[in-house]
């Protein structure tokens, strides 16, 4: 009972900070870096893998969110890994264990059920 709860507050907290993350990104002003060896090494992400976890494509703003989250991805640099649990609960809470197992870096979750 306690893991499960101490599991939603993670999930929770995970969630408001997807949710905060972009309306912070336009506050700051963008700085123009020059490529240089350091900048080009540090931006070798190629050994990061971030799950993403939809609970369904069907709505339109997921759609939207997936290609953006791939291409920034592949401008990145990084892997993504998407799942659509097709609004299954049970094919989501499975995909999640999946990606865990896998060894993502991070796992980004919208949840079918907030319950679950």
């Amino acid at each position: 009972m306690y893991i499960k709860k101490k599991f939603k507050l993670v999930l929770f907290l995970l969630i408001a900070a997807i949710m905060v993350v972009p309306l912070l990104s336009g506050c700051f002003k963008k700085k123009e870096v020059q490529e240089t060896p350091e900048t080009q090494a540090m931006e070798d992400n190629s050994n990061i893998t971030i799950g993403f976890s939809i609970h369904g494509l069907e709505v339109d703003r997921w759609k939207r969110e997936k290609e953006m989250a791939e291409k920034y991805a592949l401008k990145k640099g990084f892997n993504l890994l998407v799942m659509d649990a097709e609004k299954n609960t049970k094919k989501q809470i499975k995909q999640c264990e999946n990606l865990i197992y896998q060894g993502v870096d991070v796992l980004i979750l919208i949840p079918e059920d907030e319950e679950s």
